[in-house]
């Protein structure tokens, strides 16, 4: 199994995106796609990045920048990405069909990769 260093942490190299894991939205460079699970932080509603999960994913840099636009706007996995789109892709705000679009768009390829 490849493994990679990106920073301080090292990545699992995978083919698709492993059941539970989430596109981490952090710098993403060289080509992969970060993937994490997230650990519930009990008690106080947060969550947190499980470190002895991290995998990576190597993708073209262009579907990586579409996945990490829908990301940032906290449209990290699949299942977010739909669920946005079912509540609010009839929207008249502006700022939420541009999100449901970013979605769309993240959501054709992290598809192919599930």
């Amino acid at each position: 199994m490849k493994k990679i260093i990106i920073g301080q942490h090292e990545f699992e190299v995978v083919k698709k995106i492993p059941y539970g894991h989430v596109v981490w939205n952090v710098p993403m460079n060289d080509g992969y796609l970060l993937l994490c699970s997230l650990l519930n932080i009990e008690g106080i509603g947060m969550y947190g990045v499980d470190t002895n999960t991290l995998r990576a994913i190597k993708l073209e840099q262009s579907k990586i920048d579409i996945i990490k636009k829908a990301a940032i706007e906290g449209l990290g996995s699949a299942n977010k990405i739909k669920k946005y789109i079912k509540r609010n892709e009839h929207s008249s705000n502006p700022y939420t069909l541009s999100k449901v679009e970013k979605g769309k768009k993240a959501l054709e390829i992290l598809e192919t990769l599930m």
